[in-house]
């Protein structure tokens, strides 16, 4: 970047990824925006940028109806402005599998991995977007490899390993994977652990969840298979985790 404050923007970002929240994401957002009108042909903060519209797409934020359409344009421009940027293609890879497209996310994933292969984010990111997609075979090995590269790894790495418990039926494994490591976020982290209780039989326990669900996303009952389908890709897996939402005692309406 040709400016300071541009700079300052991605590293706002790169602290956002590593350990989000909702403040962070805040700041982040207005930084890149920022960023985009002082220089919009650095293509970096154009992915990055599309990274917080994925966000804003997956968490059902208000006001960013056409998060991930918006996410995809920004994405591709990056990849335009800067086709070498491994940031570029890595978050073209994980807009794509939120948009159901495999062939661009198997495109966009390879090209991300072959442009640095020892980029332990890079690599566990595009592990996380394998395993998404129930791609387990090359994802839990890309991330496992990640997290040994680097111990100070972004905690939501583990969510990958969380629904590898779940797609082996081991709820209880999952339940303190996700309580050791808390790699979900906002209304997700009670919607999962309100699902693993509700399979193990453990209902007495998800009410806080529950409650705190309801009053982050009041509608969530009527929309819970929508919302879950927004990043995880796994359809039997998402039958699953609503059977464990209503078995935990929450009335959810979805079909």
């Amino acid at each position: 970047p040709a400016e300071l404050g541009t700079y300052e923007a991605m590293l706002r970002y790169y602290s956002h990824q590593i350990a989000p929240t909702p403040e962070s994401a805040t700041m982040c957002f207005s930084a890149l925006q920022g960023a985009t009108e002082r220089e919009p042909e650095f293509g970096p903060v154009w992915s990055a940028l599309a990274t917080l519209h994925c966000q804003m797409y997956v968490f059902d934020v208000p006001g960013f109806d056409d998060a991930l359409e918006t996410a995809l344009e920004f994405s591709r421009r990056g990849v335009g402005l800067e086709p070498s940027s491994q940031l570029a293609h890595l978050i073209l890879a994980y807009s794509s599998v939120l948009a159901d497209d495999s062939k661009s996310f198997h495109d966009e994933a390879r090209t991300t991995l072959e442009l640095n292969p020892n980029s332990p984010y890079a690599v566990g990111a595009i592990g996380y977007c394998h395993i998404l997609r129930g791609e387990l075979d090359p994802g839990l090995p890309l991330l496992d490899r990640a997290i040994a590269m680097n111990p100070f790894h972004p905690t939501w790495f583990h969510a990958g390993h969380v629904i590898d418990h779940l797609l082996r039926n081991d709820y209880g494994c999952a339940l303190e994977e996700t309580r050791k490591q808390l790699p979900f976020i906002d209304f997700w982290n009670d919607a999962m652990l309100t699902a693993m209780l509700g399979k193990l039989g453990r209902a007495d326990e998800a009410g806080p969840h529950i409650e705190r669900i309801t009053a982050q996303k009041p509608e969530f009952p009527g929309r819970a298979r929508e919302l879950f389908r927004r990043s995880l890709k796994i359809d039997p897996l998402i039958a699953r985790l609503i059977e464990g939402l209503r078995a935990a005692g929450m009335r959810i309406s979805c079909r």
